[in-house]
């Protein structure tokens, strides 16, 4: 089978849409068949410019124009990834995040499977960057979000947030939708062994990893509050923030800052899997989400995650089994009795590192998705020989 794969980024890059795109790839080669990447898309002179006038217009008014999900941008999309089908012989589409790519693609008979993390209409007034949109943008996202769901064979989304967004807001046939979980974006997972070393090596110290690169989004705020807070509780604590900043300077010989690490180079990717392997806890009391991959990475190292119940994150991480997820209204000290219970329990640190672990090797991969991925294409009838 040859697969023609739609993406805005470089789906080369390690470090576009956080990885999936590549891992996504990857997983689409070993399980259906042979993939072309179509993209990047390249805009044109004319069409920023066109962005860019139409920003400062709504600009004008305290508003922002999304020029990533334009019918401008959507059009030109179409014919770019249209002469790119053209010049190949493929037998499926896979866009995942394209919406606006495939919105106005004429398919022809081609089977378009779509897959996204959520909805514009999900996003919409929940990131901070989407509540300063316009009524313009709004209307534009919503038709390109509307297009791309009517014109696939199926609508995959990462959690069963997205998938009732798809159905409710959209219209999308239930018997098109599907959920599968994204993968760990992790060139070679630890082997369940490594992984549960964690469980033999008792450090004294309980060690929290914030991975982030929006702190506000994040609640970075929350985890600085759960740190304090086990200090208080008299808990030996260290913690590793990395991707963000704290926008006050923080002096505490237990809290490390690496600003910015960077998976592209060797040398940044081999510190990424120690803070995987040597952290006792993951901390994300993120305020708005999709399904972060995080949680994946988290639970290939079977690290317990502590998070906030918000998005798709249910999805991801099960309450009292691979983890704790949070009400948004909980603060540092609900997160830190949390982290006191298991970290000073082996039997619950245990039953924790045990589930996450289990929950990476069951779904959290991209071979469980790529293996989902294929049965869902011959559940619509597509023939992946």
């Amino acid at each position: 089978m040859r697969v023609a794969y739609i993406t805005s980024t470089d789906p080369t890059n390690k470090a576009a849409w956080s990885g999936t795109h590549y891992y996504m790839l990857q997983a689409l080669q070993r399980h259906v068949g042979e993939v072309n990447a179509l993209g990047p898309f390249h805009a044109g002179n004319v069409l920023e410019i066109s962005g860019k006038v139409l920003d400062r217009l709504c600009r004008l008014q305290g508003r922002h124009y999304d020029r990533d999900h334009s019918l401008l941008r959507s059009r030109a999309c179409a014919k770019f990834f249209g002469e790119k089908l053209h010049q190949g012989r493929y037998d499926v589409i896979v866009a995942p995040a394209a919406s606006t790519e495939v919105a106005f693609l004429n398919v022809k008979d081609k089977p378009l499977i779509y897959l996204s993390d959520a909805t514009f209409h999900l996003l919409s007034g929940y990131y901070p960057n989407f509540q300063r949109f316009g009524r313009l943008s709004r209307w534009e996202g919503n038709q390109i979000e509307r297009r791309a769901i009517e014109k696939s064979t199926l609508t995959i989304m990462s959690s069963e947030w997205a998938a009732e967004s798809a159905i409710r807001d959209y219209g999308a046939d239930s018997a098109k939708v599907r959920v599968i979980p994204f993968g760990a974006n992790i060139d070679t997972p630890p082997t369940r062994e490594q992984a549960l070393q964690r469980l033999t090596t008792r450090d004294p110290v309980c060690r929290l990893l914030f991975l982030a690169r929006d702190w506000h989004r994040k609640g970075g705020d929350i985890v600085l509050e759960s740190f304090s807070a086990l200090r208080a509780q008299n808990i030996p604590v260290n913690l590793v923030i990395c991707g963000c900043e704290p926008p006050d300077r923080v002096f505490d010989q237990g809290i490390e800052v690496i600003p910015y690490l960077d998976k592209n180079r060797p040398e940044g990717y081999a510190r990424f899997l120690d803070l995987l392997l040597n952290s006792h806890f993951m901390l994300l009391p993120t305020r708005a989400d999709c399904t972060p991959i995080v949680l994946a990475e988290a639970a290939a190292y079977g690290m317990p995650v502590i998070t906030t119940d918000t998005g798709g994150i249910r999805s991801m991480v099960e309450h009292g089994k691979t983890g704790y997820v949070l009400p948004i209204t909980a603060r540092g000290s609900e997160y830190a009795s949390l982290i006191r219970e298991a970290f000073t329990s082996p039997m619950v640190y245990e039953r924790l590192v045990v589930g996450a672990r289990d929950r990476f090797e069951q779904q959290l991969n991209w071979d469980a998705w790529g293996q989902r991925f294929k049965r869902c294409l011959a559940e619509v009838n597509v023939n992946i020989n």
